[in-house]
Order: C-alpha cells, then structure tokens, then sequence
C-alpha cells in the first residue's frame, strides 16, 4: 500500500516539472534574476523610434516571460519616461539617455527574439499604453 502511494506521488511530481517545462510555453521569471533583461528592454526601447522625436528610456522592468522556440522569445514587460536624446542626433544608451524626470509615460510589452549562437537579435513587437 505505502509503496503503490509512493509510486503514484513520485509520479504526480515528475509530470508536474515535465508540464512546467514544455517547450514552446512562456515561462515568468523573476525581473531581476539577470541584468540580461533590463538590457533586452533597453534594446527595444532603443528600435521603437516611430513617430518620436526623442528616445524614451526604460523605468522600471516589472515582467519577464521567455518562451524556448529555436532560440528565445523574451516577453518584456516596462515603464519608460522622456529622455533629452534627439533621435538621429544621438545613438541611444542606458547610459547616454537618463530619463529627464522619474515619470513614468507609458507601460510597454515588448517581445525580442535572440538567436545568441547566430548573434541574432530582432524586436519582435513592441506595443505601449
């Protein structure tokens, strides 16, 4: 009897972490378990340049979720505020683009893709409220 219910809990834990690990599903993280994050929003903050005249720059990363594909989907989740760096004029940097005040403009969800064995990166989507 003990045996048949340890085969069955030792069975449920193992289909449990098979399930929370499938390829292809989006997976949290916790924001600040690697400074890699906050350099993927800056990225693309950094291509999101339609209709500005400045760059924004990012706040405050508050969700991370990577989807495994053939390479990493990074679903990002940040406010940004205004910079001072003129778009054309400047090229954009964490470092270069400090926000002018610590207001935040607008929540965005941006999606990157990386390729890190091709030194491939692209922004996905990048969708601001």
């Amino acid at each position: 009897m003990f045996h048949s219910v340890g085969v069955i809990v030792s069975l449920a834990i193992v289909g449990v972490v098979c399930v929370a690990a499938l390829p292809g599903g989006w997976t949290t993280r916790d924001p600040e378990s690697s400074p890699k994050y906050k350099q993927l929003a800056h990225y693309a903050v950094a291509q999101h340049i339609d209709g500005l005249q400045n760059y924004d720059t990012v706040l405050e990363l508050t969700k991370v979720e990577t989807q495994v594909v053939a390479g990493v989907k990074y679903r990002l989740t940040f406010t940004t505020a205004a910079t001072d760096c003129i778009i054309g004029e400047v090229e954009y940097s964490e470092e270069r683009c400090p926000p002018t005040e610590n207001v935040t403009k607008e929540t965005c969800t941006a999606v990157v893709y990386e390729k890190a064995w091709e030194n491939c990166r692209t922004l996905v989507s990048i969708d601001c409220e």
